[in-house]
């Protein structure tokens, strides 16, 4: 189209020239030295509008090479994409053998785009066979070395889907000594942490995934009170210890998460440190779960902690489970009368399993057994829900806790 446009404007060309020609042709005399050309005004347009299109039709020839391999190149790279769309479109309907062999080919070639050796991979992984997964991504890595960081969190991230979290973690923590507050780098990490129930690491790992706000705040205290449950249930003192004092100032105030750690303390026997945490944390935020533990101190001066207990009791005269902690204390106290009129007050409030069970605990003390199986009968009933129709099951479970007592 474009040479017949070109071939119109030269015969319209022409013609005007020759009609603006014909009346006086003109004349041209070149010389140089002996010789000398002579021709019409007309001839040396002619000859020069000749050479002209002549150059340019030399130059096109030149050219066709570069233009034939452009063209080549071009058509190569259309059946290359055609081949990647078509590739990719089987992955997302889950065809990944039919993926892969689309992919293959072109992962085989050099110069191919990231997104063909990580489709690959991915078509490869669906169909269990991580080695030839593995395989795609290393030509990816020696393909594009500066996309090493992608091509390792795609690594990480599709081993994590297999399992694979050993493997994971340390392509991670390799990941994370060239990056190491990569936040995609940190989620894997929560990830596979979570996943393994490798709590430690988790809990170590926290710090950074608050200050980074990689996740909300509820979700982070959730993670803190899992991983710190889960490293105190089996940790020395020394190494709760070290733990709570890793937390932040925030998640030491965390309510709940004080309540666990004083939980582990006694559980373990450190009640002087147990009583100094709930000591100190009640003065700051008051917590019935708080209080309810330091009843269960077995060690240190009892008279000065049921003066503490009742001096909190003034400030809160009607908490069942404070009145519950003055109950357990004047009981060892031996103040056998303070210890009743604490427990019917709790159960004045609220009647529970816990205030029953310290009452049968006292009736024992005074000698009232009657008194005693009637309140393990009703504690009994309280905690697990019983019928009436099974009271006779629960009065024989309860008159064998008499039978069995130290």
């Amino acid at each position: 189209m474009k040479w017949l446009i070109y071939a119109l404007l030269t015969l319209i060309l022409s013609v005007g020239f020759g009609l603006f020609a014909k009346p006086d042709p003109g004349y041209i005399l070149i010389g140089y030295g002996n010789y000398s050309i002579e021709m019409t005004l007309t001839m040396l347009l002619a000859g020069l509008f000749i050479a002209y299109f002549l150059l340019r039709f030399l130059s096109s020839l030149l050219h066709t090479p570069g233009k034939v391999k452009n063209w080549n190149d071009g058509r190569i790279v259309r059946k290359d994409l055609k081949r990647l769309n078509k590739g990719m479109t089987q992955l997302i309907e889950g065809n990944a053998g039919n993926a892969e062999r689309d992919l293959r080919v072109l992962a085989s070639k050099t110069g191919k785009p990231l997104i063909t050796y990580l489709a690959a991979a991915r078509a490869a992984q669906q169909q269990g066979a991580t080695e030839r997964r593995d395989q795609y991504l290393e030509l990816a890595t020696q393909e594009i070395p500066n996309a090493h960081l992608a091509i390792d969190l795609s690594r990480a991230e599709m081993q994590i889907s297999q399992g694979e979290y050993v493997a994971a973690e340390t392509n991670l923590l390799e990941l994370r000594k060239q990056v190491p507050q990569h936040s995609q780098v940190l989620k894997m990490l929560v990830s596979i942490y979570r996943q393994s129930g490798n709590w430690q690491s988790l809990h170590e790992l926290l710090p950074d995934v608050r200050r980074h706000k990689l996740l909300d705040e509820e979700d982070i205290q959730q993670l803190s009170f899992n991983a710190l449950q889960a490293v105190m249930q089996t940790a020395n003192l020394t190494t709760m210890q070290d733990s709570w004092n890793s937390l932040s100032k925030a998640d030491q105030k965390n309510t709940r998460l004080t309540v666990m750690y004083v939980e582990n303390l006694l559980r373990i026997g450190a009640f002087e440190e147990a009583e100094a945490l709930i000591a100190s944390a009640l003065k700051t935020h008051w917590d019935s779960r708080l209080a309810e533990l330091f009843g269960y101190l077995q060690q240190g001066d009892a008279a000065k902690q049921l003066a503490q207990a009742e001096s909190w009791l003034l400030k809160h005269p009607g908490d069942p489970y404070l009145l519950l902690t003055n109950a357990r204390l004047s009981l060892r106290n031996q103040l056998w009368g303070k210890a009743r009129s604490y427990i019917d007050a709790c159960l004045s409030i609220e009647p529970l399993a816990e205030a029953y069970q310290l009452l049968g605990m006292l009736s024992e003390k005074t000698h009232d057994d009657a008194l005693a199986l009637e309140a393990y009968r009703k504690g009994m009933h309280l905690l697990t829900g019983e019928s009436v129709n099974n009271r006779d099951v629960i009065e024989g479970s309860a008159e064998r806790l008499l039978t069995n007592k130290d």
